[in-house]
């Protein structure tokens, strides 16, 4: 596993986090230290993924219920 690399994105708020990749199921700890990374610095940019919807949906539920916008239509591939 690399090192997550935090980078703050301005002085207000956000960061970017490199050295992840959100296509795998992340361990704990590293999940920790992104929900840290978001709790200290409010946003959290992610660059360069290649996430399938599965890939996007198991990183969602992570952060919780998944509260489902039924006014929109599914994405292909989804």
């Amino acid at each position: 596993m690399s090192e997550i690399i935090i980078n703050p994105a301005s002085g207000s708020i956000g960061a970017e986090i490199g050295g992840v990749d959100l296509s795998v199921d992340l361990s704990d700890a590293v999940f920790s230290e992104i929900r840290q990374t978001f709790i200290e610095h409010g946003l959290i940019f992610f660059r360069n993924q290649e996430l399938t919807p599965d890939d996007h949906l198991r990183f969602a539920k992570r952060w919780g219920d998944i509260n489902i916008n039924r006014f929109f239509f599914k994405s292909r591939g989804s």
